[in-house]
């Protein structure tokens, strides 16, 4: 596995990217974050540069991986979790497991686990029921990479990132395209394995939610009914602020001027929330 540490002191800052995505979506991140602590970025099994795994993967495999990746590397914690998208829930998963490791969890517009039921269907992100089997991803992955529908799907998912970040990523695409496929579609049973009832006591959570994923004048919503937006917005809204119930100590922070790839379009409010995060501790 791939793993990219910089800076120095304690806790170690550990940065936990979504789903079918590895370091190069911290890229605005990492170097003013390792200025303050020590910084780790890695790439999940299978994708960018890290090998894959034999099994499937999971919340309780990533969180595992995660483990043994920084023990072998050498880091040691505390550590702050830093998690977007469905990054967020390996990182709850991994806080679940290694609870006296982990003094702070920051979540960049995180996924939520009831999302799947209560965001309004179009808006649900997920892919047929067909690839929830081997054999139906081992079909789709053989589609998309024959009509090279895998390189305009990862295109569209990086609409909002540097022309750098896409094309990297594009460059590995027939590497980390088995590890996406197969994480995509087990995104409603990796859900499953936190629940709203998790809870992490004092232990300090900043939420960060995007201000604009749903807004109608948005550039990639442009084409998109407004009234299934403005649904989508208000449960969207919904989801972010429970997730301030995890800890006795959170802060929910909004994104104004961004959708959902905060660490490009805004990365300062990320920076600075880890920043405020740190000086509680």
């Amino acid at each position: 596995m791939h793993i990219h540490c910089v800076g120095e002191g304690s806790p170690t800052i550990v940065l936990e990217s979504g789903a079918g995505s590895g370091i190069s979506i911290w890229q605005a991140i990492q170097a003013p974050l390792s200025n303050m602590r020590r910084t780790c970025s890695y790439d999940r099994s299978g994708l960018v540069w890290s090998e894959r795994r034999a099994g499937v993967v999971s919340a309780e495999v990533v969180a595992s991986e995660l483990n043994a990746l920084l023990t072998a590397s050498g880091e040691r914690g505390p550590y702050v979790l830093v998690a977007a998208s469905l990054g967020g829930i390996y990182a709850r998963k991994y806080v679940e497991k290694y609870p006296a490791e982990v003094v702070g969890l920051v979540l960049v517009d995180s996924s939520h686990p009831e999302q799947m039921e209560r965001m309004p269907k179009d808006f649900q992100g997920t892919l047929p029921g067909v690839i929830r089997n081997s054999f139906g991803r081992f079909l789709v992955e053989g589609f998309l990479s024959i009509t090279g529908q895998d390189e305009k799907m990862l295109r569209r998912s990086f609409v909002t990132m540097p022309k750098s970040v896409t094309d990297l990523n594009v460059a590995f695409l027939d590497h980390s395209l088995p590890a996406i496929v197969e994480e995509i579609s087990l995104v409603p049973d990796i859900f499953k394995e936190v629940s709203r009832a998790q809870h992490f006591g004092d232990m300090p959570v900043y939420v960060i939610a995007a201000g604009r994923s749903y807004d109608p004048s948005y550039g990639i919503n442009a084409r998109l009914p407004v009234d299934q937006l403005a649904e989508a917005g208000r449960v969207a809204r919904e989801l972010q602020t429970e997730l301030r119930s995890l800890s006795n100590k959170s802060v929910l922070l909004v994104a104004t001027e961004s959708g959902h790839n905060i660490n490009f379009e805004q990365p300062k409010i990320v920076i600075e929330a880890v920043e405020q995060l740190l000086k509680g501790l």
